[in-house]
This record gives structure tokens, sequence and C-alpha cells, in this order.
């Protein structure tokens, strides 16, 4: 494997060879990234957030020829981590994968950094919207202006009509229910949004931050569905 090929995974510390539920509608192999730039609790790939150095477990010369194997298995490639865009390889990567091996690829994202998602030519953007730009420093150590970086990914968003969606996980203590309104006006015009509940039985960033805490329920989580409704062009439970 040539260098430069080689260069073009730089970050990458894990493979999952096949995914039915990653990719809308594809059959997909899963890139995991290491490193991230906020520290949710209830991240359940943890020790890719962690600050601690991760062994790759796949090496980038194993990736790519399993790549290249099975193509036409295959349909698609996700990007996830930790955070993709913090690795300026990334656009180039999501090029070779596309226009080299054939590959539709997803991108998943935290949409802090606007400044490399905006360079990504993707098939697929997914943005995990966290909670409301307010709390993105004090809870998920954040930068000061999240909410315009948050807001600049959005509006990236809002350019891949049909190929993109925002999740949101309602996790007690980090989403309240005094949150919703606000998330919604963020979500004006996104094509789609999904909500998902948080999962307290998956091994996760930080457990003590959830202590007492009981997860929402089916009926509020409906209620809040219906109002994102209301801002995006669908929303939908996951």
């Amino acid at each position: 494997m040539s260098g430069r090929r080689e260069e073009l995974y730089r970050g990458i510390v894990a493979l999952q060879k096949n995914s039915f539920i990653d990719f809308p509608g594809t059959v997909a192999a899963v890139l995991f990234f290491d490193g991230c730039n906020l520290c949710c609790p209830y991240c359940h790939n943890a020790l890719l957030a962690r600050p601690d150095p991760v062994p790759v477990s796949d090496p980038p010369g194993e990736i790519d020829s399993f790549l290249r194997q099975w193509k036409h298995s295959i349909d698609g490639v996700v990007l996830t981590g930790g955070e993709p865009t913090l690795h300026r390889n990334l656009p180039e990567l999501v090029g070779y994968l596309r226009s080299s091996l054939g590959y539709r690829v997803k991108v998943d994202t935290n949409g802090l950094r606007p400044e490399i998602l905006s360079q990504v030519e993707a098939d697929y953007l997914a943005m995990d919207l966290k909670t409301v730009p307010r709390k993105y420093r004090s809870l998920l150590g954040g930068p000061e202006d999240s909410g315009v970086r948050l807001a600049e990914s959005l509006s990236i968003l809002s350019e891949f009509p049909g190929r993109s969606e925002v999740r949101i996980t309602l996790a007690p203590g980090v989403v309240s229910p005094d949150d919703i309104s606000e998330l919604a006006k963020m979500l004006t015009g996104i094509d789609l949004v999904c909500l998902q509940q948080f999962d307290s039985r998956q091994e996760i960033y930080s457990p003590s931050f959830f202590t007492g805490s009981s997860s929402y329920t089916r009926h509020e989580i409906e209620q809040w569905a219906r109002y994102i409704q209301g801002y995006a062009q669908k929303c939908i439970i996951r």
C-alpha cells in the first residue's frame, strides 16, 4: 500500500465490516475515527472520545484491501467516531472512497467543525445535535461559539435535501423538556429529525451523570416529535 493511500486513512482505528442500520437503505462498512471535541456523558463509543490514544485494531492496509475486495458486495461506507471532522484528511478520504472505490459515503458529525464539513462531498450527512447551544460549554466541554458553529453546519445539511438527518438523543440532564422549543426553532426546514431514546443499558462515557435519572417516556417523546414536526420537514422516533 502506498504511503499516500495510507495517509488517507490517518486517524481511523477500527473497521466494522458490515452494518444494516448505520446508512439508510444501504449495506455499509463502518470506519471509526479516534478522538472527539466533546465529552458527552451518554457516549457509547467512550474509548474513542477519551484523550488517551486508542490502539489501531485495523491497520490502513487491511482496511483498504477489505474495501477493494468487497466493493461489489457492500454498497457504502460510514465514517464515524469519535468525530471525523477533527481529521483534515476527511474530505480527501471521502473523495477516494467515492471516486476510486465506487462507494456511497455517509459521514457522522457533531457539527462543531463546519469549516471541514463544508469540504466534504458525501452522499449522506448525519449530525448529532446534543442539546441547546448554551449548554455545550458547561455540560459537554464544547467551544464558546458552539451556537454559531452548529448553525453553520445545519445550513450545510440543508444543501443535502433527502440525503441528511439530524439526530437528538433525549438524555435526561442533557436535553430537558424546556429545551425542545429552542431546538425545534434551530431545526426549521431540516429534512429529517430523528429523536433517539437514551439507553442506560449500554456502556457509556459517564454513568454517574445519570444516577437517579429516569429516561423520558414514550408519550413525552411523541409529544416532542409532534412539536418539532411543526418546524422540520419530518420528525421520527428511532
